[in-house]
């Protein structure tokens, strides 16, 4: 029996051109002039989230403008006020990854006079450049997606190219390129925190379409919060509770009377393939401490019995075509906590888990394997105000990536050594990718600054990801009537560490 081990370990620190994990934020700039379009310096502009009651304040410099960085995505209310002018409130829907743009026009009057403004214009990004989109909440809960996969959102975008995997493998149902690149060169993060798998390319997790707040793709024209990537990036941002109860419930049902034969050809064998999905679960969320605390709860649960057609193309197989049963089962949970604990201090903590079970592969029955995937993500955030110039956003994760294949038990039973047949595509015997396991574990850290220097917005910070794992590969199929056993293993792990700083101006 053989064996062979590896090790691989890298790191890196690039500066000024990669730095951070995708922003998953929003901030806010603006001016505060009077009537004749006079700039007031030093007029107070305060914001307050009308979900969580989240309080951040700042002042304008001597050029009447203002920034606020590091925001929660979100519905906020603005006002601007100075000593012997009419205060003045307008709404801000804050969307991931932008900066959105609001100013304001005081008039002369009584300062406890507030004005407030029921309608706005859209708003602008005026500083960045980048090609991007984003899919808001209300898109999110009326768009059909096949599996309720969030990834599949990816689709609405221009300049990308989303395929649908099978659940014989890892966890990367659905793959996502960008610009005409594989959809390994795409950086996906969710909260700020990555999910590629590093190993294969793509995502090992995946979250329900029920947990996302916004969905932001990048194409190209990056800022130096977008990470690295070799092509574009998908930005996850998931929902938060407020101080509203807020309950969802969802079943969804489909069967044979909705699908086509598998290979749209009619199997002689089975001329009627069944197949059945059904998808259930709900979502939570409410108050814990009105303004303070905030929890939020959902689980995400498939359960699906479909098949696979096996059509031999040599005449003398024939006898061997059949339709296998391919029975697949998904349980993704998100759980979270956010706590405003001060008006400088705002911290977050979420554990998301996507374990799932399928069988598939193979030509024939006893080809088949049965495949186990889990993925744990633990993920907190903390916000910190210095002061009204500068802001600290921290994030650190921790995650579990577990991958098994196994031989079906009826595979087990036949014992019958692997045996490819020339001129056919018809295998006999074990498969040859099984008994095999991943086991990845990732720590990943940032903390990007907002910095505002005059009129300058300075953003600077640093990040951290290290990747350890190991895998094993075991196939021992037993010769029948020898008495001979005969094997080959494969043992292996792997480190990966990858850091960057960087520091950039606007």
């Amino acid at each position: 029996m053989n064996s062979s081990t590896f090790q691989y370990f890298s790191a890196s620190c690039i500066l000024a051109s990669v730095a951070f994990a995708q922003a998953p934020t929003a901030s806010l700039r603006g001016q505060v002039t009077d009537s004749s379009q006079a700039v007031i310096p030093n007029a107070a502009v305060a914001l307050h989230s009308r979900d969580t009651g989240l309080q951040r304040s700042t002042a304008t410099n001597i050029f009447g403008e203002f920034n606020i960085p590091a925001l929660p995505p979100g519905r906020y209310e603005v006002t601007a006020s100075a000593p012997g002018f009419h205060g003045t409130t307008e709404p801000a829907e804050l969307l991931v990854g932008r900066e959105a743009t609001v100013n304001f026009r005081l008039e002369i009057g009584a300062e406890k006079q507030i004005i407030a403004v029921e309608g706005h214009a859209a708003q602008v990004d005026t500083t960045e450049f980048k090609v991007e989109g984003i899919i808001a909440r209300s898109q999110v809960e009326n768009m059909p997606l096949n599996g309720r996969n969030a990834l599949e959102l990816a689709r609405l975008q221009p300049g990308v190219l989303v395929s649908s995997g099978v659940p014989s493998g890892k966890n990367g149902f659905v793959s996502v390129g960008i610009g005409g690149e594989t959809s390994a060169a795409t950086r996906i993060t969710v909260d700020g925190g990555s999910v590629v798998d590093q190993v294969t390319g793509g995502s090992w997790q995946n979250f329900s379409q029920e947990v996302v707040q916004e969905f932001q793709v990048s194409v190209g024209n990056f800022d130096i919060s977008t990470g690295i990537t070799a092509s574009g990036a998908v930005n996850i941002v998931t929902r938060s509770g407020n101080n509203s109860l807020h309950g969802t419930g969802f079943a969804f049902w489909r069967d044979s009377s909705f699908a086509a034969n598998p290979a749209l050809t009619r199997n002689p064998v089975v001329p009627d393939p069944k197949f059945d999905r059904e998808q259930y679960g709900y979502l939570a969320s409410g108050p814990g401490i009105p303004d303070k605390l905030f929890w939020l709860t959902s689980i995400d649960r498939t359960r699906q019995r479909g098949v696979s057609p096996f059509l031999s193309n040599n005449v003398e197989f024939t006898a061997f075509n059949v339709i296998k049963k391919e029975p697949f089962d998904v349980m993704l949970q998100t759980h979270k906590l956010d706590w405003n604990i001060s008006q400088n201090d705002h911290v977050s903590f979420r554990f998301s888990r996507d374990g799932n079970q399928g069988r598939a592969g193979g030509s024939l029955v006893e080809n088949q394997r049965v495949n186990r995937n889990g993925a744990n993500q633990l993920l907190s955030n903390w916000t910190h105000v210095f002061g009204p110039k500068l802001v600290s956003d921290f994030r650190i994760q921790f995650q579990k990536y577990s991958n098994y294949y196994t031989p079906t038990p009826e595979a087990f039973a036949m014992r019958i050594p692997r045996v490819a047949v020339r001129q056919s595509n018809v295998t006999f015997g074990l498969d040859d990718n099984s008994p095999q396991s991943t086991l990845i574990g990732r720590l990943e850290m940032s903390d990007t600054f907002s910095h505002q220097v005059g009129r300058h917005s300075l953003k600077y910070g640093f990040s951290f990801e290290r990747d350890r794992g190991r895998g094993t590969c075991l196939n021992q199929p037993l010769f029948a009537g020898r008495g001979a056993r005969g094997g080959y293993q494969r043992t292996g792990g792997v480190q990966h560490a990858r850091g960057s700083a960087a520091i950039a101006g606007a």
